[in-house]
């Protein structure tokens, strides 16, 4: 059984984004697009540029979130 992805803050600024990965992980479809639209723009908010976000899914749960900011 696959066990799901863990999302860890490395600064304490990381902690909201770490927070929105993880009701992501657990969601699905356009609940889980919504959590990593509002990831990309708190990412913004903290001067990133998020790129891409990829999501492998398995079935209908989540299997990884790839989210890419410069």
């Amino acid at each position: 059984m696959a066990r799901h992805s863990r999302y860890v803050p490395l600064r304490p600024a990381g902690v909201a984004v770490t927070e929105l990965l993880t009701q992501a992980q657990f969601s699905a479809g356009n609940t889980r697009d919504g959590l990593l639209a509002k990831t990309c723009s708190l990412l913004q908010s903290m001067g990133y540029k998020p790129v891409e976000w990829r999501v492998e899914t398995i079935g209908e749960r989540t299997g990884s979130i790839w989210l890419i900011a410069e």
